[in-house]
């Protein structure tokens, strides 16, 4: 996780929070988050600050979005509602208003990986569907389901397999 905040006990406080669930890299400038972006380095997303409300941030928002529009940006706002909704405007995962509850920020923060990783099982199952139904293929289906139970035990589910191999 990328954390681009300026120093302050409240950064310190999170990334102490945070630190058993997600391994934080934290800089003090959105400039330095695009420099590491630029330079390649991968992250599974990203928490910003913008309560500054510099222009600078917007415009790495806007890149985030633009050139690395798989990394997930959760935003860190002020209670402004103009603020957030120039944020949402600008399609951002998800926003957190400050002060920020650790216990709901690492919560928010699963959800918003673990949906990522919904997201690619199922880009990655489109080669694994039936070309006519568009249902996945059956081994692909069993793979999938099995991924998806094991990551998520709690919950009840009903899922549900035909076989339509012969039914064309």
């Amino acid at each position: 996780i990328l954390f681009i905040q300026k120093p302050s006990p409240q950064r310190e406080t999170l990334t102490v929070a945070l630190a058993p669930n997600f391994k934080i890299e934290t800089v003090d400038a959105v400039g330095q988050g695009a420099l590491m972006l630029e330079q390649g380095l991968s992250f599974d997303m990203i928490l910003l600050d913008i309560t500054s409300g510099d222009a600078e941030v917007f415009d790495f928002i806007r890149k985030v979005k633009g050139h690395f529009e798989s990394i997930p940006l959760l935003v860190l706002t002020d209670s402004s509602i103009a603020q957030e909704v120039a944020v949402l405007e600008l399609e951002v995962a998800d926003i957190q208003s400050i002060p920020v509850n650790a216990s709901l920020l690492r919560h928010r923060m699963t959800n918003l990986l673990t949906r990522q990783d919904m997201m690619k099982a199922i880009q990655s199952s489109a080669a694994h569907r039936d070309e006519i139904s568009g249902f996945l293929l059956r081994p692909a289906f069993l793979s999938l389901a099995n991924e998806l139970v094991r990551t998520s035990l709690s919950g009840a589910y009903m899922m549900v397999c035909f076989d339509v191999a012969d039914f064309k």
